[in-house]
């Protein structure tokens, strides 16, 4: 194959491929790994302005990320050309497992789908066989060699465009994302999901909180607003995770700061990286709290939390959502993105399925061994949370876990 010439460009560590695949123009792709993102702005902002993408890839999104909670992680950012033009960055970084090096899309599980992003007409331009072909070189020329890429959460296809990651050996991811169209009247949106009953409930709901004192739907402006607004959804979100049995995830050390500075680097934005809304009640009490994210007439709920409070009888934290909702329709947004996984309230909107795929690609002898144990892992629990009662029964078994602890706790404080 005949490669085209391509000169190395600053910040390319420690090298550059020029023979990586073709692409289903028959031209050959050149590979370069970048390890800074200073060096890659420029490519990355350039692709991001019409190019095809989920807003967990923005630059500021990412760079964000990696300054706070991926601080251990060293950025691999692959950039793929064609004819020495841009046609597809796939922001990756490295991690040790043990003497394994792996592959991972940035941004871990604060980021709810995994795309490259891609120039415009990228996507449908690049082969799996020329992805494959660019990710096997790019683990020879990086900081050090690459024994497995482990893309999770890849989506079939993003705004009608397929992904070509789709098609990479693994398996199905354990829980799909959903979403739906939105429209500038929200009546119409109501009409399409048999909405109107939900609506009368939602009032219902509204009324008995506001029974209790003055409530509502809050949004704070202010970069101080959503930090306080930010502390009290960590605060419940780990009390809710550890009631459940679970690791507290949100209390990993750079998460606040991360989201901080999505915060801070949101304020003004049309389309913000992060924002909070709360539901307010009895004064100052929140009693529910939503984190939504805005890229291109999408609105993405990524994260929520309610208050362990007598009022939470009434669902506040549904009644923020439906609320949300209805202000991303007066917005102008188009879409409404439910996040991943499975949920009665999700259903009730009825969404279409994101369908999601957990890549993994070995490069050596010891990723091909790697790939296979966490193959069977990933696919352990995909059965086990398709399947309603063993999924019943590990959420009983979690919650007696955190019962034991909360009263062995109990127990070590009186004594």
């Amino acid at each position: 194959m005949t490669s085209l010439p391509l000169s190395a460009p600053v910040g390319a560590s420690p090298g550059t491929d020029a023979a990586a695949g073709l692409a289903s123009t028959g031209r050959p792709l050149a590979v370069d790994v970048l390890t800074d993102f200073a060096r890659a702005e420029t490519i990355w902002r350039a692709l991001e302005r019409d190019g095809l993408l989920t807003g967990f890839q923005r630059y500021d999104y990412l760079e964000a990320w990696s300054r706070t909670l991926g601080a251990a992680t060293t950025p691999f950012i692959i950039v793929l050309r064609e004819a020495d033009r841009p046609v597809a960055l796939l922001p990756l970084c490295l991690a040790a497992l043990g003497p394994l090096t792996v592959a991972r899309f940035m941004g871990g599980s604060h980021s709810s789908y995994a795309l490259p992003v891609f120039a415009a007409g990228g996507a449908e331009r690049l082969t799996t066989e020329a992805l494959i072909a660019a990710l096997r070189k790019a683990a020879t020329i990086g900081p050090r060699r690459v024994d497995a890429f482990v893309l999770s959460r890849l989506p079939k296809a993003w705004d009608g465009c397929a992904n070509p990651l789709f098609a990479l050996p693994g398996s199905p991811t354990a829980c799909n994302g959903y979403e739906f169209d939105l429209a500038a009247d929200f009546e119409t949106v109501l009409a399409a999901s048999d909405g109107f009953k939900r609506r009368k409930r939602m009032r219902q709901k509204e009324k008995r909180i506001a029974s209790a004192g003055p409530a509502g739907f809050v949004q704070p402006e202010t970069l101080d607003g959503q930090l306080r607004i930010l502390d009290v959804f960590l605060a419940q979100k780990g009390a809710r995770l550890r009631a459940q049995g679970l690791e507290d995830v949100f209390a990993i050390p750079g998460t606040r700061d991360f989201f901080a500075e999505l915060l801070r680097r949101s304020q003004g934005a049309a389309e913000p990286l992060y924002r909070f809304l709360a539901y307010r009640a009895e004064g100052e009490t929140v009693l529910a709290t939503v984190g939504l994210s805005g890229f291109r007439g999408r609105q993405t709920l990524n994260t929520a939390s309610f208050a362990d409070h007598p009022l939470a009888a009434h669902s506040p934290g549904e009644v923020l959502i439906f609320q949300s909702i209805e202000q991303a329709c007066a917005a102008g947004q188009r879409t409404y993105d439910l996040g991943i996984g499975e949920e009665r309230y999700k259903n009730s909107w009825q969404p279409r399925t994101i369908e999601l795929h957990d890549a993994i690609l070995p490069v050596s002898l010891a990723g091909r061994v790697y790939a296979g144990l966490l193959s069977a892992k990933l696919g352990l629990k995909r059965a086990i949370r398709q399947n309603a009662a063993a999924w019943a029964l590990v959420k009983r078994l979690r919650g007696a876990r955190a019962a034991r602890t909360v009263a062995t706790e109990s127990k070590s404080d009186d004594s």
